[in-house]
């Protein structure tokens, strides 16, 4: 962060070139609100969005539950607040995979499957966790297993045949996890939004995952109270116009809420049992 300014880091994983342009207008507004210049800051990966907050170069940014438990736990950054969408702050992961694919996760050996990368909580970590709770061996279980780094490429690879399985998010419906086929088309994912309804009808979900926190805003410990407590003033104040329009497109929220600790336990106890690595959402 260069002196008087703050930088907000975000990573997009359906649209890059969109997700550019309205942070930076974001940005704009979020300057004028705290009279502080506030720098966008769009990398290509998470690794390299939380590489910039442990270096301190970002005041806020916006990253899956994981990381930022991460980071707050290596006390670089606090949690600030978690977007509300569909009236929740927690969604679940789902396995997908076409209609005429795989029935259930109990048909998935010797299956190609896609996951998002190693730091996706929804899109790899999740899921994983979910299949070694259903006494399946994740070690052996696929015949090929590839990152295709964003949610979008995930849904892709599976509607095109590329991949048997998927992994990606979806709303939350009650909270529990689910091996129960239903169509995509009755569950709230990325192939009901910005890939295009088209893609649904073609996709089953498989099964869902329990519950898992909201991707966060967080705040660097190195920015004084004041400007933490103006951050989340503005958040928690009723956005409309083009603000409201910005945070839907990038949050996908029209409002956000104070997080807790007690909301990210279940995670925090699921990541120090887990064996595979740490991560993002």
């Amino acid at each position: 962060m260069g002196r008087g300014s703050i930088g907000f880091g975000i990573v997009r994983s359906l649209d890059v070139v969109r997700g550019r342009l309205c942070l930076s207008e974001l940005c704009g507004i979020l300057s004028d609100a705290l009279g502080t210049l506030v720098i966008p800051y769009h990398p290509d990966s998470y690794a390299g969005l939380v590489g910039a907050c442990e270096r301190g170069d970002l005041g806020l940014a916006w990253l899956p539950p994981a990381l930022a438990v991460k980071l707050a736990d290596a006390r670089r950054a606090s949690v600030l607040a978690l977007p509300v969408r569909q009236g929740s702050v927690s969604y679940q992961s789902a396995l997908i995979a076409r209609v005429t694919g795989p029935a259930s996760i109990d048909d998935l050996k010797g299956t190609r499957a896609a996951w998002v990368d190693q730091d996706s909580s929804s899109g790899y970590i999740m899921p994983r966790l979910f299949l070694e709770a259903s006494k399946l061996d994740v070690a052996r279980l696929f015949g090929a297993e590839r990152f295709v780094r964003t949610h979008g490429a995930v849904v892709a690879a599976v509607a095109s045949g590329q991949a048997d399985v998927g992994a990606t998010y979806c709303a939350t419906t009650n909270g529990a996890s689910s091996s129960s086929r239903r169509p995509a088309s009755e569950v709230h994912g990325p192939w009901t939004s910005a890939l295009g309804a088209n893609i649904a009808p073609t996709l089953a979900v498989l099964a869902t995952t329990g519950a898992i926190p909201n991707d966060a805003i967080v705040v660097s410990n190195d920015l004084p109270a004041e400007v933490r407590g103006s951050v989340l003033r503005w958040l928690m104040s009723p956005h409309v116009g083009r603000s409201q329009v910005l945070c839907r497109e990038l949050f996908d929220a029209d409002v956000f809420r104070v997080a807790s600790e007690s909301h990210f336990a279940p995670l925090r106890r699921m990541l120090a049992t887990a064996r595979v690595p740490r991560g993002r959402a």
